[in-house]
This record gives structure tokens, C-alpha cells and sequence, in this order.
């Protein structure tokens, strides 16, 4: 009887067990999973929800404001007995090769290309959607560190209110743009002394957000205060003469006010994206639109283009109203890289100690066109990806953005035989005192709340901080 008493004790036992293990299973089943390390260009990773990522991004066919080009096709689809017919107002893709559909075949030219207008019917079904064979022979957009716009619209407003502080430290005498167009943070004479260097904001996130702000507000919302309080200048990067005198952004017309913000802006998207590589209109166009940009305030004018789709679930075609930033009145003429000048040196060991020794001075320009005598110094070889680039529109912002990678690239990866010319600037007191809300956080627990970082793939240089030593364990950087 005890036998028999233990027997069902044990099985009893072993039930329990079966379902404990069985719920905990299904529990861990239910739990998000460790899916958040995304791998970009450089081989780092940063930290996002995996439910957050977007679909693919193709290449598509646009006006040079970025419009997408539209195509009307018909649809004609039988739903519950009736049939349902309209127009679906779809993008045509860029396409690798030439591709046979269930509809016929598409001819492009070699090495890729736009199809044909009649031929664009043929890249889709009889409800909109593109064949599988048009899928696999599109070309791909990799945004690379641009994928930082995943961590949301929070993570770029805390960003923005830690750029605020650095400027508004006590740190800061005065605002310039760098090389490649960047914020420059120009530090007092007193910062100078206790070695807190004068720094860029280099920091992708916070590029990102000073971009976002820009376009939604220009200086009249947070960033108020460079052309308030700094009484920030700049020069136009399409004006003929460089060398004509700085003008204060608060006596500038609205008209010229926009070009200089987009000027800005484009050394934002630069600073933003990829160090190496180069930028496309596509992904700066992506970019406005996962930003939310335009949204319900824009400082520049807007489009708007009403597109036909089809709703998936009764079939009938339906309208939705899309915007775009509008920079029709962009010009870009690379006047700033004719006037910015970077001395170019090389390491003097004859004698002890070792020395630089400065080769020649010459400007960004006439380095990314290959014509200085020197360039065997540099560690690579640096051009502007178009030789000849268009200068209007979206496509002529796009194309300042990208020389803005290059001479960020050009100067960055070669921060020991090259030094940038910086002009005249006064560093006797700052002009700007900020000092942020606190925020109560509750019983949050660890590791969340506005302490939390992105690690990104320049986590050694993203910080604006107003801290550190001089030179940061790099020579020639200044």
C-alpha cells in the first residue's frame, strides 16, 4: 500500500513537473527575444526593436524635388461576387537586369536601368502588387548609420536638449560651421585654459535631430538661441562671392534664411550618414519620410500629391494625401569648398624629436578634384563622387550632402598630416547660459529613462560633451 501511495505521489510529481516546464516553455515562447543587435555598414551594431524595422527600400524613379514619379495603373479584382475597378498610383523601381514577369518582358539597358513607361504595367499584379521576379532584380538602398532614425522621435528630442547644453554650458564664445558645414562649437579662452577643446557636433543622433529641427522650424524654435544669443553668420554656399563679408542669420530675407538652412542641413545628412560610401537622393527621401518631415509645421514650402491606392480589404480604391519638403529654390555651387583651406604635412624625423613639417595649403576643392601635388601623403584617395554635379532642388541638396561626406571623410581619415584652416574667431566670453529641467523618472529600472544610450558605430566621438582632454589621444586635430 505504501509502494502504491509512492507510486501515485511520483506521478503526481512528475505531472507537475511536465507542466510547470510546459508553462515556463510557453512563457519563454511569449517573451520578446534577444533579436536587437543590427548590423550596419561599418560592422557595428546598435540597439533597436526589431518590430520597428522598416520594409526594403528600393531605388525609384523621381523628379528632381524628389517626387516620386507616379504611374496610374488599373486594377480590376473580383471581390465577393462583384467586380471592383480603378487606379492604383504606383513608383516604378529601378531595375538591375532585364526581367521576364507573368505579363511579359521588361527591357532595360545593360547594367540596369528604368523601365520603359508602357512597361511598367508589367512589373505588377492585377491588385498592385509587384512580382516576385521584380523583387529580386531591384536595387536596394543600404541607409546604413541613417538607420538611427529607428530609435524614435523621444531619442532624437533628448538628443537635441543634450545639444542645448553643451552650447549653453558657459563654454562656448561663439558658433561657426566647420569644414564639412557642421555646428562648431568655438570655446572660450577660459575653456581653453582649464583644455576643453573647441568641437564639432559630430555625433550622428545629434546631427539627426539639429536636421529634424531645422527643417521643421529653421532658428526659430530650440535652436533660437545660435542666432539669438550667438548671433550666428554664415554665407551662402551658392553665392558668387565667398569672399564677401559674413552675414548675421537674423538680417537675412526668409528666402535666404531657407537656403542657409538647408545648407546646414545638407552637413547634417552628412554628418549623419556613413563616413565612407556616398548619398543618394533616395535616402535622403526616405529619411524626410520616416522622420515625419514635412509634418503639420515646416519652414520651407510643401507638396502635396494625392495617391490612389487600393484598400486590401474591400478592394475599392482609396486616396492619401503625401508631402514633401519642397527646395525648389535650392542652388549649391561648392563655393565653400573653393574658400575652405586645409594645410596638408607630413612627419619631419631629422630630427629628435620628431616634428611636422607643412607641405603646402590648399583648398577642399582642389583636393577632391585630385590637383594638389601632395596627395601621395594622404592615406587613400579622396573625390567628389559627381564630378559635375545638378545644382537645383532636392537633387542639388542631396549632392551637397554627399560632398559633405567626402570632405568629411577626406579630413577625418587624415587628421595627422592635414589641419584644417579655421578663421578668425573671438573667444572672449559666452554669450548663451542654458540649464535643462529636471525630469522625475519614478521607480524606473535600470538601464532606462534618458541615461539610456544608442550604441553607435562613432561611440568614441558621438558625445558633445564640454569635457576631456586635449586632442583626444589624436594629433593634428583641430
Amino acid at each position: 500500500m505504501k509502494n502504491l501511495k509512492r507510486m501515485k505521489s511520483m506521478l503526481l510529481l512528475s505531472l507537475a513537473i511536465c507542466f510547470l516546464f510546459a508553462g515556463c516553455q510557453q512563457s519563454f515562447l511569449d517573451e520578446p527575444q534577444d533579436e536587437t543587435g543590427l548590423v550596419l555598414k561599418k560592422g557595428k551594431k546598435i540597439t533597436v526593436d526589431p518590430a520597428d524595422l522598416y520594409g526594403d527600400l528600393w531605388v525609384i524613379q523621381r523628379y528632381n524635388t524628389g517626387v516620386p514619379v507616379l504611374y496610374p495603373l488599373p486594377y480590376s479584382v473580383e471581390f465577393q461576387d462583384e467586380l471592383k475597378e480603378g487606379f492604383i498610383d504606383v513608383t516604378i523601381p529601378y531595375l538591375t537586369a532585364s526581367i521576364t514577369t507573368p505579363e511579359g518582358d521588361v527591357i532595360v539597358p545593360e547594367g540596369g536601368g528604368f523601365p520603359k513607361w508602357d512597361d511598367v504595367p508589367l512589373l505588377y499584379d492585377s491588385e498592385g502588387g509587384v512580382y516576385e521576379v521584380v523583387g529580386e532584380n531591384v536595387q536596394e538602398i543600404e541607409m546604413g548609420r541613417l538607420n538611427l532614425i529607428r530609435s524614435g522621435p523621444e531619442v532624437l528630442d533628448r538628443r537635441l536638449e543634450e545639444v542645448i547644453k553643451n552650447f549653453g554650458d558657459g563654454t562656448v564664445s561663439e558658433v561657426i560651421r566647420d569644414y564639412c558645414g557642421r555646428l562648431f562649437m568655438v570655446r572660450t579662452d577660459a575653456a581653453l585654459a582649464q583644455e576643453i577643446e573647441d568641437k564639432p557636433i559630430d555625433s550622428p543622433l545629434e546631427n539627426l535631430a539639429i536636421y529634424k529641427e531645422l527643417l521643421t522650424n529653421g532658428f526659430q524654435g530650440r535652436l533660437s538661441f545660435l542666432v539669438d544669443n550667438f548671433k550666428m553668420k554664415g554665407r551662402l554656399d551658392n553665392i558668387s562671392d565667398w569672399s564677401q563679408s559674413e552675414k548675421g542669420v537674423e538680417f537675412m530675407t526668409l528666402e535666404e534664411k531657407q537656403l542657409f538652412v538647408a545648407n546646414v542641413c545638407a552637413a547634417c545628412v552628412g554628418a549623419g550618414s556613413d563616413k565612407t560610401g556616398f548619398l543618394t537622393i533616395d535616402e535622403i527621401c526616405y529619411l524626410n519620410e520616416f522622420m515625419g518631415i514635412p509634418g503639420d509645421e515646416c519652414f520651407y514650402p510643401v507638396i502635396t500629391k494625392t495617391v490612389r491606392t487600393l484598400n486590401k480589404t474591400n478592394k475599392n480604391q482609396e486616396t492619401v494625401v503625401k508631402k514633401y519638403i519642397d527646395l525648389s529654390a535650392f542652388m549649391y555651387t561648392r563655393q565653400k569648398f573653393w574658400k575652405t583651406f586645409v594645410t596638408i604635412r607630413t612627419i619631419d624625423d631629422s630630427t629628435d624629436p620628431w616634428t611636422y613639417r607643412d607641405l603646402g595649403t590648399y583648398t577642399i576643392h582642389k583636393i577632391l578634384k585630385g590637383n594638389a601635388p601632395e596627395l601621395d601623403v594622404l592615406l587613400g584617395t579622396y573625390r567628389y563622387t559627381i564630378d559635375s554635379p545638378v545644382k537645383k532642388k532636392m537633387v542639388g541638396f542631396t549632392n551637397q550632402a554627399d560632398d559633405y561626406v567626402q570632405a568629411l571623410e577626406l579630413v577625418h581619415g587624415n587628421e595627422e598630416f592635414m589641419v584644417w584652416q579655421m578663421p578668425s574667431v573671438d573667444r572672449s566670453a559666452s554669450p548663451f547660459s542654458y540649464t535643462a529641467e529636471e525630469e522625475s523618472h519614478g521607480n524606473r529600472p535600470p538601464g532606462k529613462g534618458d541615461d539610456e544610450e544608442l550604441s553607435t558605430d562613432d561611440s568614441g566621438s558621438g558625445s558633445t560633451g564640454s569635457t576631456g582632454s586635449r586632442g583626444g589621444g589624436r594629433r593634428g586635430r583641430r
